[in-house]
């Protein structure tokens, strides 16, 4: 048994084009919970929504942990090369429970307040216990896995050490993105998806508007059917979670090289340092966010306007990185609330 390190950030801000923030997030490193939620429903609707599956979740997942005898911290190592199976059922359930509890609770305050009526919400939530992240979404909001020198292990060993659980009743694979050190663990549950892994319609040739229409979230008229995936962690694992305000302003190719910086060794501080940062966020030198109209066009890759400041004294820094992502996004037009969590395993 080998004792682990969390360290974690979080990060929500309103972006340049919404009136509030319809986020919510929540950062327990001390119990290994880590939730994001994406509220919807317009007015303070979507804000309420979102506080009420954080806090509905959160406290499930406390009360069922409560009563997990196998191991009682997220902050203690269990060996990876025996029978999980059981501890993984329990996990399951656990999240599983946590999430239609808080589906319940946002449709019976719709009930009670009728300006909430049509209100939902997307979550994803984690849970680092034993070395491993179990991780339950619902919607759009997604998990990433930033894992140096992925490549270098096969993708069929990745998927095993996965062990994704995707919902019985769909019987395609699902679209997971690996990059060179940067892996999404969840599937959006929007139509757009469905269309390409259940109709086979060429990604390319899925109206815009599809990627944007969900198929599952909390608090909707029918229950939402979370996927569940389990990950045995890594020393130096870096884990993403994020609302759609972050990967729909920026790909994958640049939300990893932003956090490629975060393993880098701290520069000296030499006359070199601003350029080297700019050059590794593919970034202008230092200057401060233009805070231009993005409502037409995106900002070309490689051009963003988000300010860099002492990036190699800071290349560790989890804070510093969640808010160069959140820069970035802001930067290609910020048109939605942009929440993060960081997390890193060592």
């Amino acid at each position: 048994m080998t004792t682990m390190r969390l360290q974690a950030a979080g990060k929500t801000d309103q972006g340049l084009k919404r009136l509030n923030n319809e986020d919510s997030l929540l950062v327990d490193e001390e119990s290994g919970i880590y939730i994001i939620a994406d509220g919807m429903g317009g007015h303070s609707a979507g804000e309420v929504a979102s506080a009420l599956a954080m806090k509905t979740v959160n406290a499930g997942l406390k009360e069922g942990l409560s009563g997990c005898e196998w191991v009682s911290s997220p902050h203690v190592h269990l060996p990876q090369d025996g029978d999980r199976k059981e501890e993984d059922t329990a996990l399951r359930q656990i999240m599983m429970d946590a999430i239609q509890a808080a589906h319940r609770a946002i449709q019976q305050k719709t009930v009670t307040d009728s300006t909430l009526a049509g209100m939902g919400t997307t979550l994803v939530a984690m849970i680092i216990r034993a070395g491993c992240a179990y991780i339950c979404h619902s919607g759009d909001s997604r998990a990433y896995l930033f894992r140096k020198n992925m490549r270098e292990h096969s993708r069929e060993s990745d998927r095993e050490n996965l062990r994704e659980n995707i919902r019985a009743s769909a019987q395609e694979k699902p679209r997971i993105t690996i990059r060179e050190n940067l892996r999404q663990l969840t599937v959006d549950h929007t139509v757009g998806e469905y269309l390409v892994t259940t109709e086979g319609i060429p990604r390319d040739r899925v109206p815009p508007r599809q990627w944007h229409i969900l198929t599952q979230a909390l608090g909707t008229e029918a229950d939402p059917s979370p996927d569940f995936t389990t990950l045995a962690l890594r020393h130096g694992d870096l884990l993403l979670l994020c609302t759609d305000g972050l990967t729909d302003m920026l790909p994958d190719i640049e939300i990893e090289s932003i956090l490629n910086c975060h393993d880098r060794p701290a520069s000296t501080g030499g006359k070199n340092s601003e350029h080297e940062a700019a050059t590794l966020l593919q970034l202008p030198q230092p200057g401060g966010i233009q805070r231009r109209d993005h409502s037409n066009a995106d900002t070309p890759p490689g051009q963003l306007d988000a300010p860099v400041e002492d990036l190699g004294t800071r290349a560790a820094d989890l804070e510093f990185l969640a808010e160069n992502l959140v820069a970035a996004a802001n930067a290609r037009g910020g048109r939605d609330n942009i929440s993060l969590i960081l997390v890193r395993y060592e």
